[in-house]
């Protein structure tokens, strides 16, 4: 179960994490130094790609929840995993809103390789599968973006998004492992991709501890 409690403690994290971002995207765009990597990298490197589909939208209390039906394939088979996110409309001037998902398996997935790409991606270090498997991972999400592109513009969001122009890509930040674990997920329905990518590499080893309970 989410933590309700630990709430304002992610959002205060997530508003220290936007504005660095902003004063990182003024400096560059001020300035001729050499561009720095943002902390998501869209990079191949540090971000496992997947496609998704979208199954359904249901008006919830909490807002509009969303499932996907995501799937990777590659030469050890193909693993097979719903996404079900709760997207909440922000209040007031807040650019971002705290709520909850979850990664739900699907029978006859192969999950090993692509495990391995997303330590790879995490630069997880120290690899240990949790033995205590479930079919269903709950977490805390931050949706830091909702209708964005990819690239340049006004602002940026979650290091490689900006709302200027509009696009259709979701961006969020996961929380698991009682928020000591933190990732990007990206999700496009209109072009059918989603992403898993790094936020830190300190949290490599924790969010695939969590993610091999479920995967």
């Amino acid at each position: 179960m989410i933590k309700q409690r630990s709430f304002p403690l992610i959002a205060a994290s997530i508003t220290v994490f936007l504005v660095a971002s902003a004063c990182k995207s003024k400096s560059l765009s001020s300035g001729s130094a050499t561009p720095v990597s943002s902390p998501i990298q869209n990079s191949d490197l540090n971000s496992v790609s997947f496609k998704i589909q979208e199954l359904g939208r249901q008006n919830v209390k909490e807002g509009e929840e969303v499932t996907w039906l995501a799937t990777h394939e590659s030469s050890a088979g193909m693993a097979r995993f719903q996404i079900r996110l709760v997207l909440r409309t922000p209040g007031g001037d807040s650019p971002f809103t705290i709520s909850t998902g979850s990664f739900i398996s699907e029978p006859d997935s192969q999950y090993s390789e692509f495990l391995r790409q997303v330590a790879k991606a995490l630069e997880a270090k120290n690899i240990k599968v949790r033995k205590s498997k479930t079919s269903r991972l709950d977490f805390t999400v931050a949706i830091l973006g909702q209708n964005l592109s990819r690239g340049s513009g006004g602002d940026t969001l979650a290091g490689s998004f900006t709302s200027e122009p509009r696009g259709d890509w979701v961006a969020t930040k996961v929380f698991v492992a009682d928020d000591a674990g933190e990732f990007f997920l990206n999700l496009n329905s209109k072009e059918a991709k989603g992403e898993i990518s790094i936020k830190d590499s300190g949290y490599g080893d924790i969010v695939l501890r969590e993610l091999s309970r479920v995967f």
